[in-house]
C-alpha cells in the first residue's frame, strides 16, 4: 500500500508541475515555437527524473538518443510510450484532436508540448503540417506514431505514410525507434499481464492509469534504434513508411 501511495504522489506531482509550467508559458511566452520548445525541454527533464523515481528503468544505447531536428518514428503501445520517449530526448509529439479535446489529459498533453492534428479537416491539416515544418526547422525533434493508434503488443500495426510528407518537404532525417516493455514487477510481460501496461481498445484511461500505479513496483523498458532514414534514398513516402515498419517490426519481434 505504501508503494502505491508513493506512486500516486509522484505522478500527481508530475502532472501538477506540467500544468503549472504550461500555464506560465501561456502567460509569459508569446512566440508559439519558443513555447513549444520550452515545454518539450521541460517535459524531458521532468520525465527523466520521474521515471527513475517510480521504478521505470529504460535500457538503451547512447546512440539511440537523437540530437535535434529529427523526425522520430516509433511503435505505439500506450500512453507510457510518451513518457519513455520524453525521458530519453527532447521532442514534440504529434497527436490527434480527439486526444487534445479531452479536458484534463488533452490539456496535460498540450502543456507537455504536443501538437494536435485534425485529420478530418484537410484545410486544417495543411496548416498543421506547416506548423510541424516550422518546429523541425527550429531544431526541435518531432515524434509521431505512424500506426495511428495503439496495439495490444502482438505485432506492430501498419504505418500510415501521410505525415511523412513533412520530412520530404524539409529534408530532415528520420530516426526509427522500437519500444519493448520487457518485465513488470520482475515478470516477463506476456498476454496475462500486458493489459496492465499496454493501453489499447476500449480501456478507460483514468481507470487504466490507476490500476497501473496501484500495481507498479518496477518496469523494465528497452529501446532499440532501427536506424537513420534519409528521404533521398526513397522515391515516395509510402516506401519510406514501409521500410520503417519493416525495420521496427523486425526489432520488436527479436
Amino acid at each position: 500500500m505504501f508503494r502505491a501511495i508513493y506512486n500516486f504522489i509522484i505522478v500527481s506531482s508530475f502532472m501538477l508541475t506540467v500544468l503549472i509550467y504550461g500555464i506560465l508559458t501561456d502567460l509569459l511566452v508569446w512566440d508559439e515555437i519558443k513555447r513549444v520548445k520550452m515545454r518539450a525541454g521541460f517535459l524531458h527533464r521532468i520525465t527523466k527524473m520521474g521515471t527513475r523515481l517510480i521504478g521505470i528503468n529504460i535500457n538503451m544505447e547512447k546512440n539511440n538518443c537523437p540530437g535535434n531536428s529529427y523526425f522520430i518514428v516509433s511503435n505505439h503501445l500506450g500512453y507510457l510510450d510518451i513518457v519513455i520517449l520524453s525521458a530519453i530526448c527532447k521532442t514534440v509529439f504529434i497527436s490527434t484532436t480527439e486526444v487534445g479535446s479531452t479536458k484534463f489529459f488533452g490539456r496535460l498533453a498540450r502543456y507537455g508540448g504536443s501538437i494536435f492534428i485534425d485529420r478530418k479537416n484537410r484545410l486544417k491539416v495543411k496548416y498543421d503540417l506547416e506548423n510541424i515544418k516550422s518546429i523541425l526547422k527550429n531544431n526541435i525533434n518531432v515524434t509521431i506514431f505512424l500506426e495511428g493508434t495503439t496495439s495490444n503488443g502482438d505485432t506492430v500495426l501498419p504505418f500510415k505514410s501521410s505525415f511523412l510528407e513533412v520530412v520530404f518537404q524539409t529534408d530532415r532525417p528520420v530516426v526509427g525507434l522500437c519500444i519493448k516493455y520487457k518485465t513488470f514487477n520482475g515478470k516477463q510481460i506476456d498476454k496475462n499481464i500486458r493489459d496492465m501496461i499496454y493501453y489499447y481498445g476500449d480501456h478507460q484511461l483514468t481507470s487504466h492509469l490507476v490500476k497501473f500505479l496501484l500495481s507498479l513496483k518496477d518496469l523494465e523498458v528497452e529501446i532499440k534504434n532501427a536506424g537513420l532514414f534519409l528521404t533521398q534514398d526513397y522515391p515516395s513516402r509510402k516506401e519510406l513508411a514501409n521500410q520503417l515498419h519493416h525495420e521496427i517490426s523486425k526489432l520488436y519481434a527479436s
